[in-house]
């Protein structure tokens, strides 16, 4: 019986502990079951329409900027980078308990040009986030 791939689209947030353990459970079987890992971002700040008053604006609204470093990197044409950069990211957040890193080391960390962290502040990307999602 030949193997197939098959594609799979994966929507995460780095704040969204959900995301975050099923984003582990398809990289560790995607090798075996023969998966391609389209990801995608969610932003739950534009999702729930989060406002400044909610307990979670400040972690939903710092990945939101978080995603849009991952759509300058999506644009520079180094789509294949974002499941690392997304690992990167919720290592930091969920593992470390450490959500407010510097982003410029990480993205030299995965070789990847650390100018691309000027994005965080760069709110162009948010209507390519939304359509994202």
């Amino acid at each position: 019986m030949l193997a197939s791939i098959m594609n799979v689209t994966f929507w995460f947030d780095p704040a969204c502990p959900f995301c975050w353990m099923t984003s582990r459970w398809i990289e560790a079987v995607s090798a075996d079951r023969d998966l391609v890992i389209d990801w995608q971002p969610i932003s739950l700040l534009f999702k729930n329409e989060t406002q400044p008053d909610n307990p979670y604006y400040a972690s939903v609204a710092r990945t939101r900027d978080l995603l849009r470093v991952i759509e300058s990197v999506r644009a520079a044409g180094l789509a294949e980078r974002i499941g690392h950069l997304y690992t990167e990211f919720g290592r930091r957040i969920h593992n470390d308990g450490a959500p407010d890193f510097e982003v410029a080391p990480v993205l030299v960390q995965l070789g990847i040009d650390a100018s691309h962290a000027a994005a965080l502040d760069d709110d162009t990307f948010d209507a390519v986030i939304r359509e994202r999602m």
